[in-house]
């Protein structure tokens, strides 16, 4: 599988030239730095999947430019191939009424209107895209205060972050973590074996370790 960067050069993509700029933010930048070390060299390093989850967001999109441009890849894909969209495009397959109704149907909004009047109506008095969340981390944080989340799963994303924060400031300071649960490699072990990986510019492995840790 390509790396990240040449991955973003095989869809014509410009390929960046620091942590930052990739990330638009310091402090996930300084994560990845620890993890692969410092730009330009380094950022050649960064594996697919932890790139694109890392890149930045285009303006007013929940995803990446890499990740956009793979849906538009995909998307259109998808259109071509589908005979329902093409050659069984028609009245025989559709009726003359079935082609109208889709005529008049401008966008997903008339879809929940159509179907889910009662979500629709809000994003008529919010005067926005039907695309766009129509609520912030508020109400997200309210569904997790009234247990409506399953508090199980609360606290297991609770323990990840911890352990991940772990992680971090061990590759920062080097102190050893003595609190990592069993079940998961020791941020001091993942650490040795990065260290070891960077000088020998060798893959880092964790065989036999009972797991693996990703850059989150």
């Amino acid at each position: 599988m390509l790396r990240y960067q040449d991955f973003r050069r095989k869809l014509h993509l410009k390929p960046w030239s620091n942590w930052e700029e990739m990330t638009g933010d310091k402090q996930n930048a300084m994560k990845l730095e620890l993890i692969y070390g410092p730009a330009p060299g380094r950022i050649e390093r960064c594996d697919l999947l932890v790139g694109d989850l890392y890149e930045k967001k285009l303006k007013g999109f929940a995803i990446s430019e890499t990740s956009f441009i793979v849906f538009l890849l995909m998307a259109s894909r998808r259109l071509d191939a589908d005979p329902f969209l093409n050659e069984f495009y028609d009245e025989e397959h559709y009726t003359s009424f079935g082609l109208d109704y889709i005529e008049c149907t401008d966008g997903l909004l008339d879809l929940l209107k159509r179907h889910q009047p009662e979500t629709a109506v809000q994003f008529v008095a919010k005067n926005q895209s039907a695309f766009k969340p129509l609520f912030g981390a508020e109400k997200w944080n309210e569904a997790v205060k009234n247990g409506i989340i399953d508090p199980e799963l609360v606290r297991m994303w609770a323990d990840t972050k911890k352990d991940n924060k772990d992680f971090f400031e061990s590759l920062q300071t080097g102190v050893q973590q003595q609190s990592v649960p069993r079940s998961r490699p020791r941020a001091t072990e993942i650490y040795n074996q990065f260290e070891r990986a960077l000088r020998s510019d060798r893959e880092p492995s964790f065989a036999g370790q009972g797991g693996s840790h990703e850059a989150t």
